[in-house]
């Protein structure tokens, strides 16, 4: 082959750079010098050979590519094969989740419904059918469940029920050592139970009707009873053997119970009377008019109380005059029983509304409900201890409750008690009140130690400096003042401010405080002398709070212009503004680590801001009413709010949980704030009272499942709310993990 014709038109620089680009894919062995001469023989074999090649990778390249092609294709196939695969099990799982969450959310809306009917045990149930089960994960966590959830939990008491009488139960009695349970039913019965195992020991016969009560005498040798045959019989505990029968009544016979030292025995009866009688020889003593027919009657433990239920109200009267000393008023409720506290302090009545309620012995103020039962409650007394309470119903079942978080109730002011908080030891709280006054109150007892009274009105605000010695009162006329607390006289008096003061913070060392005013602005002070030192402008608006960081560099205000602002205490240069809720802030507070800020609104919310960079972490939503106040947990792991709602919440910081709600006021909470140490919360009201209260610091499913006992299995629930089987809950179906810190809304 001549190649003169390939390279003939090319420059002769450019054609030897071509042969010689190209000799390494031709193989060539010989040296191109002179582009005018023969090639070889075995330069023509070798580039035929090269040409030959280089066609047989053209067309097995060509293969290649053909089956590259329906490989690909193939592979294209496979790949869009297994994406629709997963895309339809991701729909399917998807569509599997929106169809979880629509149950939980439809169990959590049957929670609230529960608990409108007054059935917080079926509304915890419903609530935990919401969340993730063992072996159900694909259940999604809600924020709606965990909303039900606690709700339900702020009502239901319950924590063990015992079935077995054949007609209506009519009381139901713990024995002295709270080892056993006592009731007396309709089917002429009386019954000792295990009040662990609810085992029935033993059956109490021989009334000629229904038994409508059964006591054990204090020291538990002894059991009276109470019948519709017109007799109450005292029988021996152990034996069950009958002693003596006490008759007289005219009527049925309701109740009776022993005194406190077993040597008396009061009678209640439906000819209007309660009587008292020798518990040894059957003797009548004395005979209680109460003029409306006489369901229950108890002895207080000291003896010198008895209360008695009559209709509409229960009443405690004076076992040495025969006097009515107060009157526990149930609102057009029949009260069927009323029994003491063990220490006397508090009464808990049964009602014809099934409902069960604890009231202050010495106020008549309502502490608590115990709502489950599906009919009327006979009867409810509380345990040894005075921690729970039993019931018994014409459900035919008798329940032991938890009495409730409310410990003490103060109650001494005459009009709004606007705030109250804690002292640094704990020991003690001062409130504020509408009525001029500001008291100091034991924390323990709730008995008034101190009321300061001035010429300056209305004491919107009270707290005690960091010493402990002194407190701050902010009035509406104007004026803060600094009182001694031994010799209840006013130290300092701080004038300046154009209108009411609404708040007042010392700082860590108690020598600077700052006030915040309606004239809308904050000022610092000299705690000792009451001088004034910086006024803080800025705000459009009334200023609610004013308070210190914890390391007192800083102030945080809350205002009516809808703003929280932070200022240097020093210089009163304002460094950051807080915006974003959607009415007037009331109250704005520093964690005790000051890195995070707290806010409360009347748009109902509370937000969470980073203190140094005001970046907006977390909106707790939950209350129904403005949120008039907020403070942080000692270790400022919880929040407690006050709401227009008449609640109180507790949430948690981390996660925005909550983790418990306080009811019980009967009107706006104006605050609410942690003791110390962290274990109980002090709130004030618009009802006229201040309320302490447990911190119940359990998880929420701990405590759901505690609270449910035996009671997890909601087969019952399928008929009565038209629902599909559900898995029981709690024990060993209990969830495999509690995230709170990533749920869906």
């Amino acid at each position: 082959m001549n190649l003169n014709g390939a390279v003939e038109a090319a420059p002769e620089d450019a054609a030897l750079a071509t042969m010689a680009r190209e000799a390494h894919w031709l193989r060539l062995n010989e040296t191109l010098t002179d582009p005018d001469g023969e090639p070889s023989e075995q330069t023509v074999s070798e580039l035929v050979r090269g040409f030959n090649h280089t066609r047989q990778e053209s067309k097995r390249q060509r293969v290649f590519a053909t089956a590259a092609a329906v490989l690909g294709l193939t592979a294209v196939v496979a790949t869009w094969q297994a994406v629709e695969a997963i895309r339809a099990r991701t729909v399917a799982e998807a569509n599997e989740s929106r169809a979880l969450s629509n149950e939980s959310i439809s169990l959590a809306a049957l929670s609230d419904v529960a608990l409108t009917q007054n059935q917080p045990t079926y509304a915890v149930q419903l609530a935990l059918a919401g969340w993730p089960r063992k072996g159900d994960d694909k259940r999604p966590q809600m924020r709606r469940v965990v909303g039900a959830l606690v709700s339900a939990l702020s009502e239901h008491h319950e924590s063990k029920r015992f079935e077995g009488h054949d007609d209506f139960v009519r009381s139901a009695m713990f024995s002295p050592n709270g080892a056993h349970i006592l009731t007396a039913s309709d089917d002429r019965t009386a019954r000792i139970w295990n009040a662990q195992t609810g085992e029935c020991l033993n059956k109490l016969e021989g009334h000629g009707g229904p038994v409508w009560s059964a006591a054990f005498s204090p020291d538990g040798a002894l059991i009276v009873t109470a019948s519709d045959d017109k007799t109450a019989r005292v029988w021996d505990a152990s034996t069950g053997k009958p002693l003596i029968n006490l008759e007289g009544h005219r009527a049925g016979v309701s109740s009776a119970a022993f005194s406190p030292d077993g040597a008396r025995i009061v009678t209640a009866s439906d000819d209007k009377t309660a009587r008292v009688w020798d518990a040894r020889t059957g003797k009548q003593l004395m005979n209680l008019e109460g003029g409306a027919e006489v369901y229950s009657a108890a002895f207080r433990p000291d003896g010198a109380r008895i209360v008695t239920a009559a209709g509409e109200a229960a009443q405690i009267w004076d076992v040495q005059t025969g006097e009515r000393l107060i009157e526990l008023k149930e609102n057009g409720n029949v009260v069927r029983a009323a029994a003491f506290s063990p220490d006397g302090s508090r009464v808990v009545t049964a009602s014809f509304d099934n409902t069960a309620r604890v009231w202050n012995a010495g106020t008549g103020i309502l502490l608590v409900e115990l709502k489950g039962h599906n009919n009327v409650v006979n009867f409810a007394a509380f345990s040894p201890d005075g921690g729970r309470v039993v019931t018994a119903s014409d459900d035919k079942t008798t329940r032991i409750w938890d009495t409730g978080a409310i410990l003490i109730v103060l109650k001494g002011h005459e009009e709004f008690v606007n705030s109250a908080v804690f002292s640094r030891d704990g020991d003690r709280i001062v409130t504020a009140s509408t009525d001029a006054g500001a008291r100091i109150w034991d924390a323990r007892t709730g008995a008034t130690l101190t009321e300061l009274r001035g010429q300056h009105g209305t004491v919107v605000f009270a707290a005690f400096e960091p010493a402990g010695d002194h407190i701050i009162t902010t009035h509406e006329d104007k004026v803060a003042l600094v009182w001694d607390i031994p010799t209840e006289a006013v130290l300092v008096t701080l004038t300046g401010h154009g209108s009411s003061v609404n708040h007042a913070s010392f700082n860590a060392d108690g020598t600077l405080i700052v006030t915040a005013s309606d004239d809308n602005t904050a000022r610092v002070w000299d705690a000792k002398t009451g001088k004034p030192l910086m006024t803080l402008e800025g705000h459009s608006s009334h200023v609610r709070t004013a308070a210190y960081s914890p390391d007192g560099s800083r102030i945080v205000t809350a205002s009516d212009d809808n703003t929280a602002r932070v200022w240097d205490a020093k210089t009163g240069k304002q460094l950051m503004k807080l915006e974003g809720h959607d009415g007037a802030v009331y109250r704005a507070m520093f964690s005790p680590d000051g890195t995070i800020i707290v806010t409360a609104s009347e748009d109902t919310t509370v937000r969470i801001w980073n203190a140094w960079s005001g970046e907006h972490l977390r909106t707790l939503d939950g209350h129904r009413g403005a949120v008039w106040s907020v403070a942080f947990s000692p270790d400022g792991a919880q929040i407690v709010t006050a709401s227009g709602d008449r609640t109180a919440r507790v949430w948690d910081v981390a996660t925005g949980i909550t983790h418990s709600v306080l009811k019980g006021h009967r009107a706006h909470v104006f605050s609410a704030e942690f003791s110390p140490d962290g274990a109980y919360i002090v709130t004030a009201s618009e009802d006229k009272t201040a309320r302490v209260w447990r911190n119940l610091r359990l998880d929420t499913f701990t405590m759901a499942c505690a609270a449910l006992g035996n009671n997890t299995d909601l087969t019952h629930l399928v008929n009565r709310y038209g629902l599909a089987k559900l898995k029981p809950i709690c024990g060993a179906n209990a969830p495999d993990k509690v995230d709170l810190s990533n749920l869906r809304n």
